[in-house]
């Protein structure tokens, strides 16, 4: 008989989060990632989706194709939101990191 195959509860700034359990057998794992994948791509998709109808362009330093982050964690890579009808101003607005739902942009 194997036990219960629900993970552990972890706190995470005041909320509850669930670890991922893999269960081979009788013997049970937890697996959690350590670290995630910004793009170019994503962190793009991000910009224009949480800033759609009044965003002109992002000015991004130098985001690779793709990279391996530590999740949750301040990236080097910082973007500035430009809006419609606005010159850049030369300072970053957001600052990229991994997550374990995607790129954020904070």
């Amino acid at each position: 008989m194997h036990d219960d195959v629900r993970g552990p509860e972890d706190r995470l700034d005041g909320h509850l989060r669930r670890r991922r359990v893999l269960v081979v057998g009788l013997r049970e794992y937890e697996a959690k990632p350590s670290a995630g994948i910004i793009t170019r791509a994503g962190v793009a998709k991000l910009l224009f989706g949480n800033f759609k109808g009044y965003i002109d362009h992002a000015l991004c330093n130098d985001i690779p194709k793709a990279t391996l982050a530590p999740l949750d964690t301040t990236s080097t890579y910082e973007c500035e939101v430009v809006d419609k009808g606005r010159k850049p101003t030369g300072i970053a607005t957001s600052t990229v990191r991994a997550t374990k739902n995607g790129p954020r942009a904070y």
